[in-house]
């Protein structure tokens, strides 16, 4: 059985093909959309049998991008997120190309555990996957990527446990283009 991990779709009519190497960069006199679609972690009680609702936040280059609804986790350790996001890659913006290469976006799954009396919910970390832009720069469409998830330690001295994957797609407006993930280009 896989590990825990984030899945990631891309929308229908984008596709896996690579564009010739002189089409692989694109021009970056406007700012470029990368969107993201984080669809839903897998093996999530392989991280924490008793886990009953989580979140994903999805973060670029130290900001965050967003945070999903809070999604029950299923009785097979699956949640079902479907959430988008995006950020824009400029050549003079803090996401420039230079940036697209070395930094990778990091999903983070967050358990919300339920309210107690005359308290608030609590979100805790419960693992973390990343995804690689770097595909986006090599002339790729989309691509679909099965991050695994690794735990988050609640000590130091806790160990990591690579068993989840999260799905996500990563819808990324390039012209070329779980956790599972995908990862999309094309200018619109």
């Amino acid at each position: 059985m896989p590990g825990p991990g984030v899945a990631v779709e891309v929308p229908a009519g984008l596709t896996g093909r690579k564009e010739p190497a002189a089409a692989a960069l694109p021009s970056m006199s406007q700012p470029i959309p990368v969107q993201i679609t984080v669809v839903s972690a897998q093996n999530l009680k392989t991280l924490k049998s008793n886990v009953l609702a989580t979140l994903v936040r999805v973060e670029y280059n130290g900001a965050v991008l967003g945070d999903s609804s809070k999604t029950d986790v299923l009785p097979d350790g699956t949640a079902e997120y479907d959430f988008s996001t995006s950020f824009e890659c400029s050549p003079d913006g803090p996401n420039s190309l230079d940036v697209l290469v070395q930094k990778p976006l990091l999903l983070t799954v967050l358990e919300v555990m339920p309210k107690e009396k005359k308290k608030p919910e609590t979100i805790t970390p419960l693992g973390q996957a990343v995804v690689d832009l770097l595909p986006l720069l090599q002339g790729v469409r989309s691509l679909k990527v099965f991050a695994p998830l690794y735990a988050v330690p609640a000590s130091p001295s806790a160990s990591l446990h690579p068993e989840a994957t999260v799905c996500g797609i990563w819808n990324c407006s390039f012209p070329h283009s779980a956790l599972c993930c995908f990862l999309m280009g094309g200018r619109t």
